[in-house]
């Protein structure tokens, strides 16, 4: 379509240059035929009536030179030879003879033909300043649609010359070079198209190939194989999008190995208990442990472990899939803390561990009261069950411009720096054989993650300089509350 736009208007201002230039070729021959009419005038005691006619109409059929032709007089233009009846040139009829077949001379288009098909000029004619036609084409003095050129002598106009403007191409000779035109036109135009059409069918393959690939590996994925990354050398999009492709296939695998991890993780917590409450009711059964005292709490415990797993569970699920509700109100967080290191304080003083606080100002946040609470009973519970028999556990808490930041630190044992950020994992634990805490199911500090995330805030792990772990939870501050 802009290929056809293009060249209908370079066709089109073809035309309307070609007329153009026709016409100033037409302006001209005006200056000449004045200067030579001029000439005449003054040769004839300028009076119209003592030259010839025919030599007027022979001086207004005058045309340029063809290039290469000798000049056979002043302006550049033909002569009819010496000697010879002046008639016009090309070989002309009188334009009486038209009158006297009662229809204008020149052709359908206004032009004047030689008969032998030479070279057309238009319709000119001669007026005095009385508008009187002296010779040539009859063309109406009224009419606005004609050029007109003075005749000088000695600075003053004795006559006017009209002449009608071309408005179409009409001669052979202007038909076959328009024709021409064209066709260049024409096969420029086809040429362009198919070399747009080359060059369209190679980017298209270009562009396609790398979409290709990207199908192939979507397809992959979808079919759940995740162990053929894309290759892609692009640093356009298409490199971007296979980057973002292979980071997807990484994360399914992911969570397809989480997924089968949690399967083995929780069926190893629930059987557990199981087997141990499975061994005790049998041996009551069989006779062969008394029942009493002791039996009840060795099942009451195993209950807690599996009641404790199971609510866990929930609790995990709802907070992955947001299920929790939050109720957001002002906070302040000091007190919170106090209040849960109380809760748990009898707790730390069974293990002999020290539980402090650095005491603060009150640091107000905007937070749900009962998840903030589990959100530092499950930190604190967490560093009582793995930190050694006496040892310490120390709370911070400042601000840290629109933060409010807590750290929890313990003393050993610790976690290499490489294994800190997967204990927020469901069920981790450092030790496969889960055999160093006696009870919870490693769900804790999942949670916490998630608790954390919904109060749009960040919480890290990393070692502590007690020897144990440091944890960094960062909470925005209660906007009124906050400090630049």
């Amino acid at each position: 379509m802009v290929l056809v736009a293009t060249l209908g208007l370079a066709r089109w201002s073809f035309e309307r240059g070609f007329l153009d230039y026709v016409n100033a070729l037409e302006q001209t021959r005006l200056t000449l035929i004045s200067q030579n009419v001029g000439r005449l005038y003054t040769e004839h005691n300028r009076q119209w009536s003592e030259i010839d006619k025919e030599t007027l109409q022979v001086s207004l059929s005058v045309l340029p030179r063809p290039g290469g032709e000798a000049s056979q007089g002043p302006d550049d233009f033909r002569r009819p030879p010496r000697g010879s009846r002046p008639r016009p040139l090309g070989d002309f009829p009188p334009p009486e003879s038209f009158e006297r077949q009662g229809r204008p001379p020149g052709g359908p288009d206004g032009l004047r033909r030689p008969r032998g098909g030479g070279p057309a000029y238009p319709p000119t004619a001669l007026y005095d300043l009385q508008g009187e036609r002296i010779v040539g084409n009859i063309i109406s003095s009224a009419s606005t649609d004609t050029i007109d050129f003075p005749v000088l002598v000695d600075d003053k106009v004795v006559a006017i010359l009209k002449s009608a403007p071309v408005r179409q191409v009409g001669t052979s000779i202007e038909t076959d070079f328009s024709r021409q035109q064209w066709m260049t036109s024409l096969f420029i135009g086809v040429a362009s198209l198919l070399l747009a059409a080359l060059v369209a069918f190679g980017l298209t393959r270009l562009l396609v190939s790398p979409v290709h690939k990207m199908i192939q590996g979507v397809n992959r994925l979808s079919k759940g194989d995740y162990s053929q990354p894309l290759t892609s050398d692009y640093n356009d999009e298409f490199g971007l999008l296979g980057e973002d492709i292979n980071y997807l296939s990484k994360t399914l695998e992911k969570n397809r190995s989480a997924r089968s991890r949690w399967l083995a993780d929780i069926s190893h917590e629930l059987r557990t208990p199981l087997a141990i409450l499975t061994g005790e009711i049998e041996a009551l059964k069989d006779g062969i442990r008394p029942f009493g005292p002791e039996q009840l709490v060795s099942l009451d415990q195993e209950t807690k472990r599996l009641r404790y797993l199971v609510n866990d569970l929930y609790e995990l699920s709802l907070s992955d899939i947001g299920g929790l509700r939050y109720e957001f109100a002002p906070l302040d967080l000091t007190q919170s803390i106090k209040q849960t290191i109380k809760t748990h304080q009898l707790a730390a003083e069974e293990k002999q561990i020290t539980v402090t606080f650095s005491e603060s100002e009150s640091v107000f946040i905007s937070a749900d009261e009962k998840r903030i609470s589990q959100l530092l009973g499950n930190l604190i519970r967490n560093s009582l069950a793995y930190t050694h028999t006496e040892g310490r556990v120390e709370l911070s808490l400042k601000v840290n411009g629109y933060q409010a930041i807590l750290e929890v630190h313990d003393t050993p044992p610790g976690v290499e720096l490489e294994d800190c950020n997967l204990l927020f994992e469901p069920l981790y634990r450092k030790d496969e054989s889960r055999a160093s805490r006696s009870s919870g199911a490693g769900l804790g500090l999942s949670i916490c993650r998630n608790i954390v995330e919904a109060h749009r805030g960040t919480i890290n792990a990393k070692p502590s300089l007690l020897g144990g772990v440091m944890m960094t939870i960062e909470l925005p501050l209660l906007k009124e509350k906050r400090k630049l």
